[in-house]
C-alpha cells in the first residue's frame, strides 16, 4: 500500500476488510462503516443548520413567521449545508492525497488550545480572562509555527498546545495578569 513511497493508511482497513474477514462479516462492517459515516454527517448537517437558523436567521426576522416557514427555511440550509460541505470535500481531495491527516491535523490544532484552557481552568485558581487569553493567544501562535515551519507530525499537536497554553496561562496568571487595577 504504497505510492511514491507513501505509505497509504486509508487504505489499510479497507484491504483488510476484503482480504481477511469471511463474507458475511464483511457486510456488517461494511453496514456499520456507513452507518457510522451517515449518522456524523447527519449530525453535521443538522448542527449546522439549527445553528444558522438560531442564531441567524430567526433574530433577523424577529420570530415573527410561522413554524411552517421556519421548517422550510431549515431543510434549505440542510441542502445548502450539504452542497457546501460536499464542495469542501472535494476540494480538500485536489489539495491533498490524505485528507484524513489534514482534517484530524486541524482538529488537533484547536483541541490542543482548548484543552489547555480547561486544565488552566481546572487546575490553575488564579487564572481568569486575561490569563486564559495570554494561553490561548501564545499557543495557538506556537501551534501556528509548529504546523507551517516544522515537521512536527499532527499527533503531536493536542500535547504541545495544551501544555504550551496551559504554561502561558499559568505563567501569566502567577505574573498578575488578571489582577484589577488599582482605583486612583
Amino acid at each position: 500500500f504504497t505510492v511514491g513511497g507513501r505509505v497509504l493508511t486509508d487504505r489499510i482497513f479497507p484491504a483488510f476488510i476484503v482480504a481477511h474477514l469471511p463474507v458475511g462479516v464483511v457486510g456488517l462492517v461494511i453496514a456499520a462503516v456507513f452507518s457510522a459515516a451517515m449518522s456524523t454527517l447527519s449530525g453535521s448537517l443538522n448542527s449546522s443548520a439549527a445553528t444558522a437558523m438560531g442564531d441567524f436567521y430567526i433574530p433577523l426576522t424577529g420570530s415573527s413567521r410561522s413554524d411552517a416557514h421556519y421548517l422550510n427555511v431549515s431543510r434549505v440550509l440542510t441542502a445548502t449545508w450539504g452542497i457546501l460541505q460536499v464542495a469542501v470535500a472535494l476540494l480538500a481531495i485536489q489539495l491533498s492525497s490524505r485528507v484524513v491527516d489534514e482534517v484530524l491535523g486541524i482538529a488537533s490544532f484547536t483541541n490542543g488550545v482548548i484543552l489547555g484552557v480547561f486544565l488552566l481552568g481546572t487546575f490553575t485558581r488564579t487564572a481568569g480572562q486575561r490569563s486564559a487569553f495570554a494561553g490561548i493567544l501564545v499557543g495557538a501562535s506556537v501551534m501556528l509555527g509548529i504546523k507551517l515551519f516544522t515537521p512536527v507530525s499532527w499527533q503531536w499537536y493536542v500535547l504541545i498546545g495544551s501544555l504550551i497554553t496551559w504554561g502561558v496561562g499559568t505563567l501569566a496568571a502567577m505574573a498578575g495578569a488578571d489582577r484589577k487595577p488599582a482605583a486612583a
